[in-house]
């Protein structure tokens, strides 16, 4: 992975950091996998990112499962504080605080309320903080939704957030601007005017890339937040000739489109002058229905390696 970040020509990358796997009894952390991609990625000059998520059995007596938050959140905020303690002055340089938490199977077992997450976030930057003041403390990154049973709509949990005092408890915050099957120039204002349509995923502001991008961006200016970035810590298009069910609309863009909207896509963030670090979903996970989005060995990576001012 770092040799490929330097063929690229990448100054970060992001790792997934499942608790649930790290400490499966009270004080008992095993480090090892961390201190491998730490210690890879300080030899190589690479910055990394930990997106830490799902909770231990033993945090969660009464609520099973490990998809959601502890019971108490100091738990995790304690946990993070280790983390950042560990490895301060080192190649991690952020922590992303959860991920999609406006989504119900990313936050078992509690409600959807911005301003309980909020609480896991507040406890969590003073952990990280207190362990390392450098430490750079990225809210957990909303998915683009509407309203339904298992989903709060991504910019008005944003905007919830905010109400909470994210701007006091987050160095950059966290958004996952997904485009589905639309290029990452169109916007739902294409859509309702008639200048543009697709067969799908056309029909609600989320399905955008741009749409998401700006309309996060917006809540920030509302709140008075216009001088921290936004970190897009997941986005990507897939490319499949063969869909998962759910997936459809990947056999619509061809590995050609893929490098395309890709490239295009980091040149709008880069152009934005509000986003920071952006992370594209994925390298190289090539297993299930997420091989899709992975880019290592197809025309992406090639298109990657072309892009200037990263």
């Amino acid at each position: 992975v770092a040799n490929q970040l330097k063929e690229i020509g990448f100054p970060w990358v992001k790792q997934q950091v499942r608790w649930e796997f790290v400490e499966t009894a009270p004080g008992a952390v095993n480090w090892h996998e961390m201190d491998t991609i730490v210690n890879t990625m300080n030899g190589n000059g690479i910055n990394v990112a930990f997106s830490v998520v799902t909770s231990p059995s033993w945090t969660r007596p009464n609520k099973g499962g490990s998809n959601g938050p502890p019971e108490d959140f100091q738990l995790f905020a304690n946990f993070l504080g280790s983390v950042a303690g560990r490895y301060c002055g080192q190649s991690l340089k952020a922590i992303e605080v959860w991920n999609e938490q406006n989504l119900q199977r990313e936050w078992e077992g509690f409600p959807l309320d911005p301003g309980l997450y909020m609480d896991l976030l507040r406890r969590s930057y003073a952990s990280i903080k207190a362990a390392c003041p450098s430490m750079l403390v990225i809210s957990g990154a909303t998915t683009p939704a509407g309203y339904s049973d298992v989903a709060f709509d991504d910019i008005d949990y944003l905007r919830g957030m905010y109400q909470n005092g994210l701007a006091r408890y987050s160095d950059g915050v966290g958004i996952h601007p997904s485009g589905f099957a639309n290029p990452p120039t169109a916007r739902f204002q294409d859509w309702q005017s008639g200048s543009y349509d697709a067969p799908s995923h056309v029909n609600h502001r989320s399905f955008y890339f741009l749409s998401t991008l700006e309309e996060s961006r917006n809540v920030m200016v509302q709140f008075g937040d216009s001088g921290k970035r936004l970190w897009p810590t997941e986005f990507g298009w897939g490319s499949t000739p063969s869909p998962h069910p759910g997936y459809e609309y990947e056999g619509r863009i061809s590995e050609a489109q893929q490098a395309q909207w890709i490239a295009d896509a980091f040149r709008i963030m880069a152009n934005s002058g509000y986003v920071g670090a952006a992370f594209l979903w994925n390298l190289n996970y090539n297993y299930g229905e997420m091989a899709a989005f992975s880019v290592a060995g197809r025309p992406a990576y090639q298109a990657l390696k072309s892009l200037t001012g990263r």
